[in-house]
């Protein structure tokens, strides 16, 4: 198996005096930026933005990241844009808490909610025939994945494979969740799975400020001051959860890509590139303590069920 490296950049801050040396540093480990993107292209810049969380929480990828990639895109004469679908609040609504449609605004590019579905099929048929995924993000030229590093409280962690889960409409997320999440393994493996399947060209961690604790949205911002990219998004999750020493218990998606044989999860068989990892090492980072996959929210699936139900009958009466 050809193992993609691992780029690692120190990153103090994201202001540009930090920000701008250490992306372009990233980059270059990996060939550059225009080993990515050609002119003409349509790229699509895929954060996280789980809630209406403002960038100093660290739920979400922070958008002086997004807008800066964004920018040097445009320098390479290709159209960036930024999509996403929130796990909590409406899209636009998110989208200016977070300061993504801020950056939007100022670079004259689009934001995009995402709310369609186009079915995709599955690498592993054994885990899923197959997603749906927003079209426009399989319209897309390019994919750029930007995970934010988090703790997880049913996951362990989070990065660039759960990270692709938000190319799903925010509802059928719910669904999936609770139909898949029998066992926290079976949920993993899902969550692998699709992001096996969307197509993505790189994954961009953003670890300047990261989340400990009680994440995806309610753990604290925890300072890990680095960013890390690859084309694998197995590969670049399992050096970023190296670098905190994340134990076996909160190490569910990468067991589940192991199963599967998706990626190398073996940091040690991963070429790390740029900065050494033992300088950015953190042998503190608090964990969250794990409640478990399994997620019911039965109102939300009661409405879904009814507004299927209505639609098959109003599709019958319109024959």
């Amino acid at each position: 198996m050809n193992v993609p490296p691992v780029s690692l950049r120190r990153c103090a801050s994201y202001e540009p005096a930090d920000l701008d040396p250490a992306l372009d540093a990233l980059l270059a480990d990996l060939g550059g930026l225009s080993a990515f993107v050609a002119p003409g292209q349509r790229v699509l810049l895929k954060p996280n933005l789980i809630s209406d969380s403002p960038p100093e929480r660290a739920a979400t990828t922070h958008p002086a990241l997004v807008e800066a990639l964004a920018r040097r895109i445009q320098a390479l004469g290709a159209t960036p844009f930024v999509a996403d679908a929130p796990a909590w609040g409406a899209p636009q609504v998110v989208a200016r808490a977070t300061g993504m449609l801020g950056v939007c605004e100022r670079l004259g590019i689009e934001w995009v909610g995402l709310d369609q579905k186009a079915w995709l099929p599955s690498t592993y048929p054994s885990v899923a025939r197959g997603f749906h995924v927003d079209p426009r993000v399989l319209g897309a030229d390019v994919v750029i994945n930007l995970p934010k590093f988090k703790g997880h409280q049913q996951l362990g962690f989070t990065g660039a494979v759960k990270n692709l889960y938000g190319c799903l409409a925010g509802r059928e997320k719910a669904y999936h969740h609770c139909a898949r999440s029998r066992t926290d393994a079976e949920f993993a493996r899902y969550l692998v799975a699709y992001a096996a399947a969307v197509p993505v060209a790189l994954h961009l961690s953003d670890g300047v400020l990261a989340m400990e604790g009680a994440g995806p949205r309610l753990g604290q911002p925890r300072a890990l001051g680095w960013l890390a990219a690859s084309t694998g998004a197995v590969e670049v999750d399992a050096v970023c959860a190296d670098l905190v020493q994340a134990p076996a218990s909160h190490r569910l998606l990468l067991d589940a890509a192991a199963e599967l044989g998706y990626g190398e999860t073996d940091p040690a068989r991963i070429a790390r590139l740029g900065d050494a990892p033992e300088s950015l090492r953190v042998d503190d980072f608090a964990w969250p303590e794990l409640l478990g996959v399994f997620f019911s929210p039965w109102r939300l699936l009661r409405g879904w069920w009814r507004n299927r139900k209505l639609m098959a009958v109003e599709s019958m009466v319109s024959r």
